[in-house]
């Protein structure tokens, strides 16, 4: 209840290493982002954009690597999504539809059905190229996504950053968090 005898203590960082280097693949560019990392049994799932391009061209990648202790990861070759003429990558998604911002996350409804444990939500420009929107995503074991309805599930914000979705227990509903913006701003 009091703070006598506590201190403020700066640790120096202690160079570990690196645990997963990007941009060393052609479905990468040095600066992915958009990291989202789950824990599920004993693995660990990584997803990361790996290459963003605009909107018009929509050749982006959403890529996946996994680890058994979270400190050495590995980018499996997965066989899934196509990109510049070959299967051998660790792409997950491929082109325009949610590689933006894909966002995945377990789902933990009690009435989730198993073959829709994962969810993910990410964007979408719309046909006349003048809004984002919110595609939802779903998958049986987090590596084999598809949309889940062709209609967007969030049409109003700004959603041009990481929006973060998940099922919320003590509200019993799905919650999504997306930045916004003032109209003017």
């Amino acid at each position: 209840d009091t703070l006598e005898g506590a201190i403020l203590r700066l640790h120096e960082p202690v160079d570990k290493g690196m645990a997963l280097k990007f941009g060393d693949s052609p479905c990468e560019d040095k600066s992915c982002g958009y990291v989202t990392v789950l824990k599920d049994g004993d693995i660990y799932h990584m997803y990361y954009r790996g290459l963003y391009t605009d909107a018009i061209t929509r050749l982006g990648t959403y890529c996946y690597a996994r680890s058994e202790d979270g400190i050495h990861w590995v980018k499996p070759n997965l066989g899934i999504c196509e990109f510049k003429g070959s299967k051998e990558n660790n792409i997950i998604l491929v082109g325009g539809d949610g590689t933006h911002s894909f966002s995945p996350f377990i789902d933990f409804n009690p009435e989730a059905k198993q073959e829709e444990r994962f969810k993910a939500m990410g964007l979408q420009l719309t046909p006349d190229k003048k809004r984002w929107v919110l595609l939802a995503f779903v998958s049986p074991d987090g590596i084999h996504w598809k949309k889940l309805q062709d209609e967007p599930v969030l049409t109003e914000g700004a959603f041009d950053s990481q929006n973060v979705s998940f099922w919320s227990v003590s509200e019993e509903k799905y919650v999504c968090y997306y930045r916004t913006k003032s109209k003017g701003q």
